[in-house]
């Protein structure tokens, strides 16, 4: 198997802790770090790749943005929307969300509420990662962190995880023993849970291109075939009418070939990453049988034509009756595939959340 990549987006305020960890994850000093600084340029995204720290054959390539200011919210609102606009490619799809807060800040702010309500509103599953968990206040602002993450975005409680996090082994004021650095696992388990959830959204979004273009494909197909019939004469409908036979049967196997590449992708992305991460297999979607329904409707659909071109009595009102048959099936075809993926989608992401 060819190695799988994931796209991790980490992200917070500026001083939350973001360089120290990418630094933690990468396993050694890659970026440069400061206390409250901006670390990371103004402008688009930094990335490291580094393998998963349990699984071979397994890359995580960590997306790292400049940290959020409240002078400059939308502008950063901006830049990560832009990131995180559902791609057709799941090699380049955000799999993860990591959002930094500081144990060393007084508390969280309320802009920092409204973003991660932005994010987890997209349908994201998030890893709220509370850095400076070294930090001498830690266990009551713990309390007081989680209760406010609550009280702020109560109707996602389901799609957000938080993780303690200790990124730099240091020596405090009066202390012999460095601290020790702890949390790494524990973001790595909660990260591998979300990228099942957060795979649906690409999905979804190739079932749904795939809906568009098809549509768009049987719309053309009819207007162009109901203008050949509208002309034609009495003497050539009977060629005309063969031309579409042949003609509809090949549009048919494009649409079916183009829903069937957009699964082979999401099966094979998911079985590599969900075999990976989770140990959830990709489930075993039939699509052969599930497709059957087409397979018959053209069945019967060139019998239709069959008995009019050997029956003497092509015209053109029966043509474009059948003509019209063919075209509103294949429509309810594609709908009802979409249809059965959106319930797919729907159920892989019930049993992840």
């Amino acid at each position: 198997m060819a190695d799988t990549n994931i796209n991790m987006l980490i992200l917070g305020q500026t001083g939350s802790g973001k360089s120290t960890l990418l630094n933690y994850l990468y396993g050694n000093e890659k970026v440069k770090k400061g206390a409250g600084k901006v670390v990371t340029e103004y402008g688009d995204f930094t990335s490291v790749k580094i393998p998963s720290p349990s699984k071979p054959g397994v890359t995580v390539t960590i997306l790292d943005s400049w940290g959020l200011e409240a002078n400059k919210a939308e502008d950063w609102k901006k830049l990560i929307n832009d990131k995180l606009i559902a791609t057709l490619s799941y090699a380049d799809m955000i799999c993860a969300i990591v959002y930094c807060i500081s144990y060393s800040k007084d508390r969280i702010h309320e802009f920092e509420i409204a973003r991660l309500k932005e994010l987890l509103e997209k349908g994201y599953k998030i890893v709220i990662a509370m850095t400076h968990a070294d930090n001498g206040g830690f266990p009551s602002k713990k309390v007081t962190f989680r209760e406010t993450l609550e009280k702020g975005l109560p109707e996602y409680r389901q799609y957000y995880d938080v993780v303690d996090i200790c990124s730099e082994s240091k020596k405090k004021i009066g202390t012999s023993v460095p601290t020790v650095t702890f949390g790494k696992e524990e973001l790595f388990n909660q990260i591998e849970k979300d990228v099942s959830v957060n795979f649906i959204k690409v999905f979804m979004a190739n079932i749904q291109e795939w809906r568009i273009q098809s549509l768009k494909k049987i719309d053309a197909f009819y207007a162009e075939y109901k203008g050949a019939i509208d002309s034609g004469s009495n003497s050539n409908l009977k060629d005309r009418a063969k031309l579409i036979q042949s003609e509809i049967k090949h549009l048919a196997r494009d649409i079916l070939d183009l829903i069937n590449t957009a699964i082979e992708d999401a099966k094979s992305f998911y079985s590599d990453v969900g075999g990976s991460f989770t140990g959830v297999r990709y489930p075993d979607w039939n699509w052969d049988d599930i497709l059957l329904g087409v397979g018959n409707l053209l069945k019967n659909m060139f019998e239709t034509w069959k008995n009019i071109l050997t029956g003497g009595s092509v015209v053109k009102e029966q043509l474009e009756k059948r003509l019209n048959e063919a075209i509103e099936s294949l429509r309810t075809e594609v709908e009802n595939r979409f249809k059965q993926a959106e319930e797919i989608g729907e159920k892989i992401r019930r049993r992840n959340a």
